[in-house]
């Protein structure tokens, strides 16, 4: 079952129907040029999860000041905790990519530490 247009009110109005229920206009079923086109109305809702984006981002920023002590550590923070709330929330690619990202700058970060520490012998 399709829809087409009132000419006279601009509503949808099933293509079976022989008079709008809206305005009370007949519908043409004919024009000139041939039988009335039928309008198929596909309404899909676009989602979007903006801790999650947001998530990606700062983990992504976090990797490049990660090691700037205070400022690094916080955005490295918001990154992971964004990302691990966008996690239950759809669509969550990017809230799992954040969270991937966060924890290998983590693992980056560890490592770095530990190996200026084996340097000056602080171990």
């Amino acid at each position: 079952m399709g829809m087409i247009k009132c000419e006279e009110c601009g509503q949808m109005v099933s293509d079976q129907a022989r008079s709008c229920p809206h305005c009370g206009a007949s519908l043409k079923t004919d024009t000139p040029l041939g039988p009335q086109q039928t309008i198929y109305v596909n309404t899909t809702e676009h989602h979007s999860n903006g801790l999650g984006t947001a998530g990606l981002i700062l983990a992504i920023f976090g990797l490049f000041v990660g090691w700037v002590p205070v400022l690094g550590w916080i955005i490295w923070t918001l990154g992971v905790l964004f990302s691990i709330i966008g996690l239950f929330k759809t669509p969550r690619s990017c809230a799992i990519a954040g969270c991937i990202i966060s924890f290998i700058g983590l693992i980056f970060l560890i490592t770095l530490a530990a190996t200026i520490a084996a340097i000056f012998g602080l171990s």
